[in-house]
């Protein structure tokens, strides 16, 4: 093993070979003062990790082919499925029929389902044509918007049969702004309100907490110089205690002081909580959200760079699947799709701050299609997720724990600093071992 300096210009950042492996976490060299830890109580460890999900690739895969029918359905909203009924329900906007009455659509949409599959119709309120025309203008007047003092902070639907909402902070906006979006009838398709989004964005993240978030740690390492800049993972409560706790990866964690902080800048930010429990051979720490008060949501930050408002519930959990189309979402690179599982692989990192090495960890290398940038520094224990219903909704599928360095590649543009490492391929972590042991799910809670 050969070690990588770790410290350029002004900031020191924990680069760390270990024979082709890479820590992706950001570490800056910032002043700061010592401050009394919290109150860190015990994670309840059991034996369960996540609900039996056996029948979720099959749902994926019925979901994906569901999506190819739609296209050619101009009454299409988008297609949910359910692990504990073993169904698909397909959402479409017709006032006379759920089903379709065409009998090409309704045998395509039958078709595309498995026979041990439940295929059900439901209601919706928008179709996707008009959900992505009303997010196009969302983007197009954004800056309009925020000229005139109103900032909006996420927008989209809760649910098929739920209004298209825009949430916002500062200035109501005025009706030259909204009446371009009452496209559709009734005028209540659409909707704005303040509230709703308590966070604005992945990098200023508040309680509840969604995963994929910006944060930081505490002060200290050699010379009290490092705070490690990373991501949070997915959102997650125990089955045991019903306390919420967000993961990160190991090898950010000062475990001389274990607080965090919800921010893309290296100091300030809401205070998340501490981190309870850790795991090395999984490169995964668990804040307790529920120690200082705060909560989590199963929602994840799964907005591209310029986009990061962005959100989208998480419905079920599954670890990769060797050719798997993944997508994988971190503070420096943002969300980044067009993703598949290469192969399981082994590794090791080192903690930014002590030193120390993790001993092994398995997983999977993970590769983007187009031979661009997937990871960054910074990204470290952020959120892998596959799509699901319309690409409204995310399967948990791992943590990122490391870039490949025969996989590095020009950073894009629009990544700012000088000494950012950017890879084509990455090392992810399984969600459900993330979660073995500790009595925890990443679904079905709000």
């Amino acid at each position: 093993m050969s070690g990588i300096p770790k410290v350029r210009t002004a900031t020191k950042r924990a680069f760390v070979a270990t024979g082709t492996v890479l820590a992706l976490a950001i570490s800056s060299a910032v002043a700061g003062s010592a401050t009394s830890a919290y109150a860190k109580p015990d994670l309840a460890t059991a034996t369960a990790s996540v609900p039996a999900q056996d029948n979720l690739a099959a749902l994926i895969a019925a979901s994906h082919q569901v999506d190819k029918v739609g296209a050619q359905d101009p009454n299409y909203a988008g297609a949910k499925i359910d692990a504990g009924q073993n169904s698909v329900t397909v959402f479409r906007v017709d006032p006379t029929s759920t089903a379709p009455t065409d009998s090409t659509l309704r045998s395509g949409f039958r078709s595309a389902v498995a026979a041990d599959i439940r295929l059900e119709y439901a209601q919706a309120l928008l179709t996707l044509t008009q959900v992505g025309k009303l997010n196009s203008l969302m983007e197009a007047e954004r800056e309009a918007f925020m000229a005139a003092g109103t900032i909006p902070s996420a927008w989209g639907q809760m649910g098929f049969d739920q209004p298209f909402t825009v949430y916002y902070t500062g200035a109501r906006p005025s009706s030259k702004l909204t009446d371009p979006f009452y496209l559709y009838a009734p005028k209540d398709t659409v909707i704005f309100s303040t509230g709703g989004a308590t966070a604005v964005d992945r990098n200023s993240d508040t309680s509840p907490f969604f995963g994929g978030a910006a944060i930081h740690g505490t002060l200290g390492g050699a010379n009290n110089s490092t705070i490690a800049q990373c991501t949070s993972n997915f959102a997650m409560k125990s089955t045991a205690n019903s306390q919420y706790y967000i993961p990160t990866a190991w090898h950010c964690l000062n475990a001389n002081d274990p607080r965090y902080w919800a921010t893309n800048s290296p100091s300030g930010g809401t205070f998340m909580g501490s981190v309870t429990t850790s795991t090395a051979s999984t490169d995964s720490a668990f804040i307790n959200l529920s120690g200082s008060g705060h909560a989590g949501r199963a929602t994840i930050w799964s907005g591209s760079f310029s986009n990061p408002s962005q959100i989208k519930p998480v419905v079920g959990a599954q670890n990769p699947v060797i050719g798997q189309a993944l997508c994988t979402s971190g503070m420096t690179s943002g969300a980044v799709c067009n993703e598949t599982v290469i192969n399981p692989f082994t590794w090791q990192v080192q903690n930014q701050y002590s030193g120390a090495f993790s001993g092994s960890i398995s997983g999977y290398v993970v590769a983007q299609n187009s031979n661009s940038e997937m990871i960054a520094d910074g990204d470290s224990g952020g959120i892998v997720f596959s799509l699901a219903s319309g690409n409204t909704e995310a399967i948990a599928v791992g943590l990122i724990s490391a870039g490949f360095v025969p996989g590095t590649v020009p950073c894009p543009s629009y990544i700012p600093g000088a000494f950012i490492t950017c890879f084509k391929q990455g090392l992810i972590v399984g969600i459900n071992s993330v979660m073995s042991g500790h009595s925890l799910t990443a679904f079905g809670f709000s």
